[in-house]
């Protein structure tokens, strides 16, 4: 069974595209090339269309790709678990996480994290939860942090909850609501609001929906805090995480009043990768340190 094969393939299936899953293995095109026709030569299938732009899989790649992530799948968690045995602790975890996010919450976590275990690597992705969640679906990532978006999980996701967090709405100089806001109130406000595919956003989306609210949206950004920024400019109002009050800098007086909603953080990962020591205490001492951080929000 050649694992390598395996993880090329479905890098390609992934990227749709023999030079973007080179450039992302750090190998060469030709060597991708080469263990794909040998795939193909060996199993008599034609794996990829290519014919088709971007490259598409055939009926027999798609099984072949669904039949390889499994495999990579448990021969990651077997070989992390009869690590563990011996006392070896794994190298590098990566996590996905929000831009956002990160600013706030690593440079709490990961000191205490880094004195215990110096010798691991942690690897940073930044991207909109729902990317992050398909990443880890496809074992790009090994732990998320992130909100819980209210969705129903898959199948093979666990959860734990690091921290609760409201959600405030950020009301500059000048505009006249009432204490506390009436959502109807809300109704034909300028918004800056987050980009769809952002789980704030999806939060905003729900929390109009409900209320019969048409918010006029004056611009769409990729950050909490950019919105943050933006309304505190005075000329509209957003809605954002409570965390973002500690990493932004405002341009102008504004008040943040709760929308009388919280959510709760979550470490999202996979029930077939196996969770080490330094797994476990990465989780926990981030539970144990942001919970004590978000009581004085």
């Amino acid at each position: 069974m050649d694992f390598r094969q395996m993880r090329y393939i479905v890098e390609v299936a992934e990227c749709r595209s023999v030079s973007r899953a080179a450039d992302n293995l750090h190998v060469s095109q030709s060597a991708v090339s080469h263990y794909i026709r040998h795939a193909e030569e060996t199993l008599g299938v034609k794996l990829f269309d290519r014919k088709a732009a971007p490259l598409a899989l055939t009926y027999a790649g798609m099984c072949y790709v669904e039949s390889a992530r499994k495999i990579l799948a448990e021969n990651d968690r077997l070989t992390r678990e009869l690590r563990s045995i011996t006392g070896y602790t794994r190298k590098l975890i990566r996590i996905g996480t929000s831009r956002d996010r990160a600013s706030y919450m690593l440079p709490k976590i990961l000191p205490g994290f880094i004195a215990k275990y110096p010798d691991v690597k942690i690897e940073l992705h930044t991207d909109s939860g729902q990317n992050l969640r398909e990443g880890l679906q496809k074992g790009r990532t090994d732990i998320l942090l992130l909100p819980d978006d209210g969705k129903e999980l898959a199948h093979n996701i666990n959860t734990q909850v690091i921290y609760t967090e409201p959600l405030l709405l950020v009301i500059p100089e000048g505009f006249r609501l009432s204490r506390p806001v009436n959502p109807s109130e809300l109704d034909g406000m300028p918004f800056f609001m987050q980009f769809r595919a952002h789980t704030t956003r999806s939060f905003c989306d729900a929390y109009f929906r409900k209320h019969n609210i048409t918010p006029q949206i004056l611009a769409e950004f990729p950050s909490n805090i950019t919105c943050y920024r933006m309304a505190s400019a005075g000329l509209g109002l957003a809605v954002i995480p409570a965390m973002i009050t500690n990493i932004a800098k405002l341009e102008g007086n504004t008040e943040l009043l709760p929308v009388g909603h919280t959510w709760n953080v979550l470490a999202y990962w996979r029930k077939d990768s196996f969770m080490g020591e330094s797994e476990r205490y990465l989780l926990d001492n981030a539970r144990s340190v942001l919970q004590i951080q978000n009581a004085a929000l």
